[in-house]
């Protein structure tokens, strides 16, 4: 099993690779600045209309940050998905 990462942590480490602060990171994504503080957080889930902000900023796929979700979500429930199903939805 791999390791529950929420994707606003994942993506916190964009915004702080390209020095930006909140505010430059929701205009970027055009995602409301609160909202964001609490997907930085880890407070709130990601939706695919997040999926796509991110996709538009960081390259990273909706798919990846999709997948990351369920993964955060699967092991946050005790029922982690095993890596082959995910190495399939990859595919």
């Amino acid at each position: 099993m791999i390791p529950s990462i929420h994707p606003g942590k994942v993506f916190l480490r964009h915004v702080l690779e390209n020095n930006w602060s909140l505010k430059d990171a929701a205009n970027a994504t055009g995602i409301d600045q609160e909202d964001l503080k609490y997907i930085l957080l880890e407070d709130e889930d990601i939706t695919p209309e997040i999926a796509v902000a991110f996709e538009k900023v960081t390259g990273q796929s909706i798919k990846f940050w999709l997948n990351l979700q369920a993964q955060y979500l699967a092991c946050e429930s005790g029922n982690p998905l095993p890596v082959n199903l995910i190495e399939k939805a990859k595919a």
